[in-house]
């Protein structure tokens, strides 16, 4: 993958240049990146690649002729017109607008209507060629919008069509780097990474249960703890808990399609208190899964992971709620959803979580199913974490006022109130309508992704006649997800960052959740 398939242009290539900071050749291909990307920034992963780069730079941008700057298409500009958009939703002030929604929104309304018609640009160099180049140039050295990990990321997984087109207006050549490191660790981005809500390792948070682990302030990089080996679990509750993988059958068809949903299907993981006794033949199971509990029937809850989780990443926190009586699912139909995300499909989502509590309900009245008579249908729960709690919130109110469900009980987990999507509207929308209910809006002082304020502002709109607070953790950040630390420098949620650990923070969580669902759905706990 180091090679982008491009040939030198003949003759001697010129010398580099640092203008700007960055050589703008490197510049230009990063912005096809955000043709595929749009105005995202809140994904978590990053690719680990250590693959080489590319050959060296030949030709730097030089913007000698080109049009002089234009206030009308300046990053500055785009701020005020991103602003003036916000502050006319009634959420606006709650919208958290960091430099990845800003870049995003430039590249969208400003620099790609500009740079589209890059054909008659090419043929004649008329008004469109050097405005391009100018937002280009204002796209990435005003805006500094290469130094967003995510950007540079996804950069790799895009085609390099339009970004070619561009170089030929703009008569430079493209060099396209694969490292991500490198380009984080140029002394332009250093800052802005530093500042940004990119994971870290840190040494205090890594120290052993049994007093070992790295010293302060070191971290040997072969040696990085498991995420087992710094996880302190709280106690769990009376019952040994099973993991089965389902098939939840939709009543009709699903825009979301991913390896493991289909248009009729989607998969899903359900954690569930079993009796003890060997987890083997001598085990009692039905169609080789193992029964649920004799102490039944349980509280069901449908938990949402956030932007682009699995149930894995929940997967101890899920168990540890099983552990206490209760049948959790999980569903894998969000985990492909990116930067697409949009009305149609986060009404999808929710539908999603609302079918696995009727597929719960459905096993537990049917006599061959490994949960029968094992769910209780009138104790009913419903969490998320970060987007999935902005869509927990609206599932709660479809599954009460259109499934007829008795949704009781809500733990919305750094709830997501995002420009992306405008992700704040349905759960905005959705709140003040779920009468009755108890909810429990967890969290961390310090999250740059999804702030208290987002959690304050859906906690602010819930009827009168619930049982609703915010439960702060002094501390943590959006990492509240059971990452490897290895992982943490490689993701966007502000693992390693914070004063409270990313297990600790799992941790609380878990005990928070145990307890809001023990004295609101009746659990064993």
């Amino acid at each position: 993958m180091g090679r982008t398939g491009m040939r030198p242009r003949p003759g001697p290539p010129r010398a580099e240049t640092q203008r700007h900071g960055l050589s703008r050749p490197w510049m230009l291909a990063i912005v096809t990146g955000f043709v595929a990307i749009a105005y995202a920034y809140q994904g978590f992963f990053l690719p680990g690649d250590d693959d080489a780069a590319d050959g060296a730079i030949s030709e730097d941008f030089d913007f000698d002729g080109v049009a002089p700057a234009d206030p009308n298409i300046s990053f500055a500009k785009s701020n005020e017109h991103l602003r003036a958009l916000i502050d006319d939703r009634p959420y606006g002030h709650v919208l958290n607008v960091i430099l990845g929604e800003k870049c995003g929104h430039y590249f969208r309304k400003f620099l790609k209507p500009i740079c589209y018609n890059w054909r008659a640009a090419l043929t004649s160099f008329g008004v469109s060629g050097p405005r391009c180049c100018e937002a280009v140039r204002s796209f990435i050295d005003e805006g500094k919008c290469l130094c967003i990990p995510r950007v540079v990321s996804d950069v790799r997984s895009s085609g390099l069509s339009w970004a070619l087109q561009i170089a030929r207006i703009c008569e430079v050549q493209i060099p396209l780097f694969w490292d991500v490191r490198k380009t984080l660790e140029l002394d332009v981005c250093k800052p802005i990474v530093e500042n940004s809500p990119r994971g870290q390792l840190n040494a205090d948070f890594l120290a052993m249960r049994d007093g070992g682990g790295a010293p302060t302030g070191s971290i040997d990089p072969s040696n990085i703890p498991s995420f087992d080996e710094v996880f302190q679990p709280p106690k769990p509750g009376p019952f040994q808990t099973a993991l089965a993988h389902v098939v939840v059958k939709r009543p009709m068809p699903s825009i979301l399609k991913n390896t493991k949903s289909s248009a009729t299907h989607f998969g899903a993981d359900v954690f569930y208190p079993v009796d003890p006794g060997d987890a083997g033949t001598s085990a009692k199971k039905v169609r080789g899964q193992r029964v649920v509990a004799a102490g039944g029937p349980f509280p069901l809850v449908a938990f949402s992971p956030g932007y682009s989780g699995v149930p894995g990443n929940f997967k101890r926190t899920l168990s540890h709620l099983a552990s206490q009586g209760v049948v959790v699912i999980s569903q894998y139909s969000t985990s492909h959803l990116r930067v697409d995300i949009n009305r149609k499909k986060m009404e999808a989502w929710t539908k999603d979580m609302v079918y696995m509590l009727k597929y719960l309900i459905e096993q537990g009245n049917h006599t061959e199913s490994f949960l029968s008579n094992g769910v209780d249908a009138r104790r009913t729960g419903i969490a998320g974490h970060s987007f999935g709690a902005g869509m927990a919130i609206a599932a709660a109110a479809l599954a009460r006022n259109e499934y007829g469900l008795n949704v009781t009980a809500l733990m919305p987990i750094s709830a997501a109130c995002l420009i992306m999507g405008n992700s704040c509207e349905m759960p905005s929308t959705a709140a003040p309508k779920l009468h009755g209910i108890n909810a429990l809006f967890l969290v961390g002082t310090m999250d740059e992704i999804t702030p208290p304020k987002a959690s304050e502002w859906f906690h602010s709109q819930m009827p009168n006649d619930t049982s609703s607070k915010v439960v702060y953790l002094q501390g943590a950040t959006h990492c509240m997800f059971e990452a490897e630390p290895k992982m943490w420098p490689n993701m966007n949620s502000g693992c390693g960052r914070g004063t409270m650990s990313p297990q600790e923070s799992v941790r609380r969580m878990q005990i928070e959740m145990a307890k809001f669902f023990g004295q609101h759905l009746q659990t064993s706990s």
